[in-house]
């Protein structure tokens, strides 16, 4: 079951998002604080933020949110890729929007590995 779906990708319309979103809440925050947001189930987030994007990971890991309960909606050229976090907290295929660079993904699977 889907806990909290999080949206990415720079070719994103806002009509392309669900009903409901929260909008970029890191808009105006440091990266601390946008690890520090809480998350409401049935939550879903547009965001842009890595940060976000290594917490949902993070949380994954220790155990809050079983694999497949975050789910990331990753929008491209091509379309709509649904991402999924493993158990270990790493992405089980890389963002093809290119949220996370290669250098910051291998960093957190260095973290999380």
């Amino acid at each position: 079951m889907v806990r909290i779906t999080l949206v990415t990708g720079r070719n994103a319309h806002v009509a392309d998002v669900p009903k409901g979103a929260v909008m970029f809440p890191e808009n105006g925050l440091h990266p601390t604080e946008q690890r520090l947001l809480r998350w409401a189930d049935g939550a879903v987030i547009r965001t842009h933020s890595e940060y976000i994007i290594r917490e949902a990971q993070v949380r994954t890991r220790r155990g809050e949110y079983a694999p497949g309960e975050i789910v990331i909606l990753d929008w491209t050229e091509k379309g709509l890729s649904k991402v999924s976090i493993l158990a270990n907290g790493c992405l089980a295929e890389p963002l093809e929007s290119g949220l996370l660079s290669v250098s910051a993904q291998q960093m957190a699977d260095t973290l999380l590995g």
